[in-house]
Parts: structure tokens; sequence; C-alpha cells
């Protein structure tokens, strides 16, 4: 039997359940979905800090980043450079301090816009969306499938790195908001067919690597070349991307990747970097040499490892800007037995025990670098 056109119903828009029309987003577009929800839920954290400010009067935090970010904000606002501030030690030189936000994108932008306060607050929020967004789709990058990019970010975004915004340990969430989005970077880079794009994603990586250089010039500065750098020879030498093809390719890309990202890093960096490493060398500790400071040497103090191992697992407040949460130690562990060479996971394995060495009085590690 043939039925008619008057009796064949087609469904309007009206007649989809608003349960199915999600569905049909979901499917259609996953990942704009599972970053809305990740920028909302961040935000919602962020917000609980933001109300429950405290934090705000914690020693560094009051006494060292806020009245430089506050004077940075301020020059800006009357577009002049913060040459140097005459409010801190009698006066001081802002563009050679290490840590006064000078070229240090968010602090630049939040503290322009808002008054300190809220600077300091909306400085948070924005390390945590750009590391927390950023590792999403660095996972999604490394083949991980939805959900658990949304857990990886979610886990970055508000585990040590929003902790360590909000303690004394300010500088460690400077640095490590912008280090998934400089291998996000790295990662595109080598993948992209067109080299236009290749260089662009380079130039994001680089632009990510002198941030990290500004929140901490001698920490940031070796932390981005061993890990950007690492990744790079890791892609080349252990595990390389099937899409790409031979070695030789894979080499041809990295070298154009690394060599954008030097430019990068020398020609943005330029402004921020060639001040800090002017007045380091006019400084009472040239170098970063405190060997002849009254209080003895500090590289004798030694750290035994099984107090670095048991940092990362502790609840207590003051060790949060530092810890993992055990969750997601087991979770790292059972990736490393179930995916093994897949996701880089045994990168990340490598990194973190490198980590917790490099934090020992008593490194191998350091010994090697001098």
């Amino acid at each position: 039997m043939v039925m008619s056109s008057k009796e064949i119903k087609i469904p309007s828009v009206e007649d989809v359940r608003p349960i199915d029309r999600l569905r049909i987003v979901i499917e259609k577009r996953p990942d704009t979905v599972v970053v809305a929800a990740l920028v909302v839920l961040l935000f919602l954290i962020v917000a609980f800090r933001w109300l429950y400010d405290n934090w705000l009067t914690e020693m560094d935090i009051f006494t060292a980043f806020l009245p430089s970010f506050t004077y940075v904000g301020s020059r800006l606002r009357e577009f002049e450079i913060p040459a140097w501030n005459p409010y801190s030690s009698g006066g001081a030189p802002m563009l050679g301090d290490s840590q006064s936000g000078w070229m240090y994108l968010p602090v630049m932008f939040a503290f322009f816009i808002f008054n300190p306060i809220n600077g300091m607050k909306v400085l948070i929020l924005l390390q945590t969306l750009i590391g927390g967004v950023s590792a999403y789709y660095l996972a999604r990058q490394l083949r991980l499938n939805v959900v658990p990019a949304f857990l990886a970010a979610l886990s970055f975004g508000i585990g040590p790195l929003i902790y360590a915004g909000t303690t004394e340990i300010t500088v460690s969430s400077q640095l490590n908001a912008f280090l998934p989005l400089a291998l996000l970077g790295i990662e595109r880079a080598l993948r992209a067919e067109r080299l236009s794009a290749r260089i662009g994603w380079s130039v994001a990586t680089g632009v990510a690597s002198t941030q990290m250089i500004y929140a901490w010039t001698g920490q940031g500065a070796m932390y981005s070349a061993l890990i950007v750098g690492g990744w790079m020879a890791w892609r080349l030498l252990i595990e390389r991307v099937p899409e790409v093809g031979s070695l030789r390719e894979h080499a041809n890309r990295l070298v154009v990747s690394g060599i954008v990202v030097i430019v990068t890093v020398v020609g943005f960096g330029a402004a921020g970097i060639l001040p800090r490493l002017d007045f380091n060398s006019q400084s009472n500790v040239p170098g970063g040499d405190y060997s002849q400071v009254v209080g003895g040497d500090y590289r004798d103090i030694v750290r035994p490892l099984d107090q670095s191992i048991i940092s990362l697992i502790v609840d207590g407040y003051s060790a949060r800007s530092g810890s993992i949460a055990i969750t997601v130690l087991l979770l790292a562990v059972l990736a490393v037995t179930r995916f093994r060479m897949a996701h880089g996971v045994y990168f990340w394995g490598l990194v973190a025990l490198s980590m917790v060495e490099i934090t020992t009085g008593n490194s191998i590690f350091r010994s090697l670098l001098g």
C-alpha cells in the first residue's frame, strides 16, 4: 500500500524533544560542547576562590606580586613603560625584576583593565582557562576520547594549578598555565600540512615559552626547554606520528618548528628578558650565586627523595599547590600498563619522575647540568 503525501508526517523542529536536540548537538560538535562545559566548571570553581578571597593576604601575593602587578597596570594605563618602581625598596628597576609581570600577557591584560584586587582574581581565571582549555585540546590531539580529555583538562585546571596561583607558589601557576599551549603548538605544527600553519603553531609555542620565561626567568627557561624540547625529541626518535610519515619528514617539520620557536623566543622575549639579564649581571648576586651571601649556600640544602614523593600526595593546604590527587596517580599508573606507548604515556611518566628527581637536593640530573 502506497501512502499519499498527505498521510506522510515529516517531523518539525518543534517535534524534537530537547534531550534529543542536545544529543544531536553533542554528536555533531562534541569538542565545542565539552569545552563550553569545561569553561563553565572552571569559572564556577574560580568564582568560589573569588568569594573566599583571604588568599589575597598570603605574604608573597600581598607584599610582592600584587604591588608589582598593580604598578605595571597603572603605568600601562598611562601608556608608559614601567621601567622604574619608586615605591619598592626605595626605588627598584621594574623591568629588571624577574617576577614583575612585565611582558607577561595575562598580568598586563588583567591589571590594565581592573583594579588590583579584581585584577588578581581575573589573573587566576585567565591562567585556569588558558591551562585547562589548552590541556583539553592537547589531550584530543594525542588521540584521547572526549571524556578522558575532559577529565585530564579538569584535573589540570582545578588541581595544583589553581592552588599554586592562590598560595605562596604563585610563579608556578604562571609558568604551568602555558605549558599545555606550548606542547599543543608543537603537536599541531608537526601534523599540519601547510607550511603557514606549521609556522603559525610554532609561533604559538614560542609565545607560550616566553610567557613561562617571563613568569619565572630561570626555572621557566629550564622547564620550557626541557619539556618542549624533550617532546620534540620524543616525537622524532620514539613515538612518531603515523600520518606524518617517515623519519626524514618528521625531522624536516620539527627543524622548521624549532627554528621558528627560537626566533619567536628571541624576538618576542627580548623586551622582557634582556632588561632582566642586564640587571642580574649588575646585582650583588650575579648569576644567582648565593654562595657568598650571609646565611650560607642554599645549594647545600638536601631534600630527601622520600619527602619529594610524599609531597605529591599529602592533602595539607600548604602542599596542595604541588600535590596530585591519589586518584590521578592511580589513573597514571593504569595508563602506563594499559596504553603504554599510546598518547605519549611513557613520555609523561618520564617527565613526572624527572620532576621528582630534580626537586631533591642531591639531584643527579641537576649535577649533570652543572
